[in-house]
């Protein structure tokens, strides 16, 4: 299981709000709250168990840029930046509840942040500048200057939190590094090279979704019928197998036109 991978979909989710995997988790999952919040559930896949394994080194990177503040949680969010995970604790049900309420007209409330937490976190709440213009909260990654998400500083802490025994033993964690990849800057972190044009990594992963569902239709169709034997019998198709939990499988084909001297080849994870 290639955390630093899982981690970079637990990015596209909390960061993809209008793509269609997030709209699908949603509703299966977390349908009153944020992703960033959401909890295991009721018989929860396995692609879900692991989206929810990469979350462990998300939540140790991502935090909230605010604009205007009513997208944040004062007491569940993470959002101020020198606090360990960026976020406070043993606020409960206090009011205020957004960080919007702690700004008036542009500034910060001096008073109503010093009597709601404590003294140095205060001082450092007060310290972060206020946008002059508003807008809209956005979530970033802390470790990176342009703010997106890179996979090898996902590796990085992932690497470092399965030192610390930070994911327990719910799966065998294999870090998978060392593959080359063209460079991208950050602007471009979540574009691929696709089809000899470049695409956003959210479309390539709906298509990966819409071709593993037609994969599924052909294998229950092929179920119906049998492979015929030598001596007249009949033997049932060969069915695809789960991987062993905490594994992924990898299935790959390939082919060759020999016309015009091309070729493809694609991968599934599952």
């Amino acid at each position: 299981m290639n955390l630093a991978l899982l981690t970079r979909q637990g990015w596209r989710i909390a960061y993809g709000e209008a793509s269609l995997l997030y709209k699908v988790l949603k509703g299966r999952y977390f349908i009153r709250t944020p992703f960033l919040h959401a909890k295991l559930g009721l018989n929860p896949s396995f692609g879900w168990r692991s989206i929810l394994e990469g979350r462990k080194v998300l939540l140790k990177g991502i935090r909230w840029r605010f604009g205007d503040g009513r997208s944040i949680d004062v007491w569940k969010d993470p959002w101020v930046p020198r606090l360990g995970n960026f976020r406070m604790f043993g606020g409960g049900s206090r009011e205020p509840r957004l960080v919007s309420q702690l700004i008036v007209g542009g500034q910060w409330d001096t008073q109503n942040v010093v009597e709601v937490v404590a003294e140095e976190v205060a001082h450092d709440i007060l310290a972060m500048p206020l946008i002059r213009v508003p807008a809209r909260d956005k979530l970033i990654w802390h470790h990176t200057k342009c703010g997106n998400y890179l996979t090898a500083f996902g590796y990085k802490c992932a690497k470092e939190m399965k030192g610390n025994g930070d994911f327990g033993g719910w799966a065998r964690v294999e870090l998978i590094h060392g593959m080359h990849v063209p460079s991208r800057n950050c602007g471009r972190a979540d574009d691929i090279l696709f089809n000899g044009e470049r695409r956003e990594w959210n479309i390539i992963w709906e298509l990966g979704i819409r071709l593993a569902g037609e994969y599924k239709e052909a294998q229950q169709s092929n179920s119906a019928r049998s492979t015929p034997r030598g001596d007249g019998g009949s033997r049932a198709a060969p069915h695809w197998q789960h991987p062993t939990m905490g594994f992924i499988k990898i299935n790959v084909n390939a082919s060759y036109k020999k016309e015009n001297n091309s070729g493809a080849s694609g991968a599934v994870e599952r």
